[in-house]
């Protein structure tokens, strides 16, 4: 198969140009065709918490903030009026192992498999830098500490409160590519 060829279930297929809309899988597949080696793909669980609609007023609008770490493409977590008057606060940015981990911390081969990916790839000098550990390890606090990520919140918000939130919300996962 030439680079650029995508193997299929009914063989190659070439083209001169590919849309590629596989989501976080999308690297997966570009190097699945020998394209994109130079490239890693890190993956981050956006969590959200639903205000108690007793709370959902504490703020009239949705209020984002200024990102800790700008050098990342991250919001800190923020304040979300919905059209319903429902509010959320999040995301965080939790990484995990694959593009599908809405929920833990995925399995032991696959943690494995994605650190050991990382480790030789070339996301190796992101994830050794102080400034990204500290905020990986800040994220993934607020994921296993809903107090961790209220303290956040009331940075902006100083009536919030653990008790103010009462579930989870939805969870999205982002698949930054990196070099």
């Amino acid at each position: 198969m030439r680079p650029g060829a995508v193997e299929t279930a009914a063989g190659p297929v070439e083209a001169r140009l590919v849309v590629n809309c596989a989501g976080g899988s999308a690297l997966a597949l570009a190097q699945s065709a020998g394209l994109a080696a130079g490239y890693s793909v890190l993956h981050f669980r956006g969590e959200y918490w639903v205000a108690d609609p007793a709370r959902a007023g504490m703020a009239r609008s949705s209020l984002y903030t200024v990102p800790e770490f700008p050098g990342y493409p991250f919001l800190d977590p923020h304040w979300i009026r919905r059209a319903d008057g429902s509010a959320e606060v999040g995301p965080n940015a939790v990484p995990v192992p694959g593009p599908e981990t809405y929920e833990g911390f995925g399995g032991a081969a696959e943690a494995l498999a994605k650190l050991a990916d990382v480790a030789t790839g070339s996301a190796r000098r992101l994830v050794t830098s102080p400034e990204f550990v500290a905020m990986a390890s800040r994220e993934v606090l607020s994921s296993v500490s809903k107090a961790a990520m209220v303290r956040r919140v009331q940075r902006f918000l100083p009536a919030a409160r653990p008790g103010h939130f009462v579930r989870r919300g939805t969870a999205g996962v982002r698949s930054p590519v990196v070099t």
